[in-house]
């Protein structure tokens, strides 16, 4: 009998807000925006929000679906309204904790204040909480190719809206740009009692998660496909306690993996490495983290049983640290 991991309680630690964009909504906001899309054509409006058939499977063309999707988040309304569908989404497929990181310097690049940023995600945060049986963190993403003093500027409104729900930074985007030049808005995050995850081995070697954690401290590594290319960087993870976020969809996307099979997941449970499922960008990949989990039983033979103490692991290493005994309790089904 299939599995419906649906009705499944789930955590989820790295999912993208512009990422987690409802078709629907973006196509009702862009039409109110005046944006020249494709409208009529479906297949042609969706290649250009969603990954497609037969486009190439890069980083760089997986983030192109982003350039459309930033022009929509000009308001504070508009935020707090994928805020709440973002969340929505998460509790309606039976998760009961997500982690959101959003992209402070290109929401603030928009015109919008401080006040409206952190105002609109929690107004969001906080519908969808009263409406479903979910709680939700949320992470400041940091784009390295932007100068340093944007991830300082990140650093300063995640440090002074911690007690709004923010419990991390996030180092994203171009592993050309190494993580040495952030390293000390990253000092002073972690003084200020923030966490620490850096997208790291997704487009770049396994140098960039040993650079993660041996400069920037990550206590989570973002994807992490090319970390069995070094066993270094698989002694230095197991060593360091770090916990993967895997995405197994998206890392075929992005072309991080040639195909699923290559996926380096099962070798770290083999290993003993921490980690767990999510979905990445799930309205850009058009996917929900329950299919993700019938991947993982399909793909690698994941039992159930399997699926649910790798979460149980997972709730050591979620950063809202007041949160982890009820979220045990919550995946339990209690």
């Amino acid at each position: 009998m299939k599995t419906n991991y649906k009705t499944i309680p789930k955590l989820e630690l790295h999912r993208h807000l512009e990422g987690a964009m409802r078709l629907s909504t973006i196509r009702e906001l862009a039409l109110k925006e005046g944006l020249l899309l494709p409208y009529e054509d479906e297949r042609a409006f969706r290649a250009v929000f969603q990954v497609s058939p037969g486009e190439e499977r890069t980083l760089v063309q997986f983030l192109t679906k982003f350039v459309w999707l930033r022009r929509l988040l000009k308001n504070r309304e508009t935020l707090e309204r994928i805020t709440f569908e973002t969340v929505e989404d998460a509790a309606l497929d039976g998760t009961r904790y997500v982690e959101i990181r959003f992209n402070y310097s290109r929401l603030a690049e928009n015109g919008l204040s401080d006040e409206e940023i952190i105002g609109g995600i929690c107004d969001g945060v906080k519908r969808a909480e009263e409406m479903y049986p979910i709680r939700v963190g949320l992470i400041c993403g940091i784009s390295r190719e932007l100068p340093v003093d944007c991830a300082e500027k990140t650093v300063d409104f995640a440090i002074a809206n911690q007690a709004n729900g923010i419990a991390a930074i996030d180092l994203m985007n171009d592993e050309r740009f190494p993580p040495a030049l952030f390293g000390k808005p990253f000092a002073r995050a972690r003084e200020a009692g923030l966490h620490i995850t850096v997208h790291a081995g997704e487009a770049a070697g396994p140098e960039s998660v040993l650079a993660a954690i041996r400069e920037l401290q990550a206590e989570r590594i973002g994807h992490g496909t090319h970390i069995l290319e070094d066993p270094e960087a698989l002694r230095l993870v197991a060593e360091q306690n770090v916990f993967v976020e895997c995405c197994l969809t998206s890392n075929v996307h992005t072309g991080a993996v040639p195909t699923m099979c290559a996926h380096p997941m099962p070798v770290l449970r083999m290993n003993r490495i921490p980690f767990c499922l999510n979905t990445d960008d799930p309205g850009v990949s058009d996917i929900t983290l329950s299919g993700e989990f019938s991947v993982a039983k399909e793909s690698f033979g994941l039992s159930e049983a399997e699926l649910r103490d790798m979460q149980l692991t997972a709730v050591d290493y979620i950063f809202r640290d007041d949160l982890k005994p009820w979220l045990r309790s919550a995946l339990c089904g209690a």
